[in-house]
């Protein structure tokens, strides 16, 4: 966002001789917004409350999960072209679903 903001006040202003100070300033205005605040998109998705992974996994997941945690040997196999009904009311268990390609 600091590059385009810094080209869209270059082309506006004109002059080329501008853009170091400019990606100076706007970059520090980054850091200090960043310091102080969230972003403005972070703040309307918890406002919305939106789903939404976070940057990190969970400390659980790093180290202790492994995939056969979380796999299940009964796959339920559809095809490639499913009527929708049994798509949805064959898959009301918690297995994984394959279809074949």
């Amino acid at each position: 966002m600091t590059i385009s903001l810094t080209v869209i006040i270059i082309e506006a202003t004109g002059n080329v001789s501008y853009g170091l100070p400019i990606i100076v300033v706007v970059l520090f205005a980054k850091w200090v917004g960043d310091y102080f605040n969230e972003g403005l998109y972070d703040i309307h998705i918890e406002m919305k409350h939106i789903p939404l992974l976070p940057w990190e996994p969970p400390p659980v997941a790093c180290h202790q999960l492994c995939a056969t945690d979380i796999m299940t040997r009964k796959i339920q196999c559809f095809r490639r072209l499913q009527k929708a009904s049994l798509l949805v009311f064959g898959s009301t268990n918690q297995n994984l679903i394959r279809s074949h390609l």
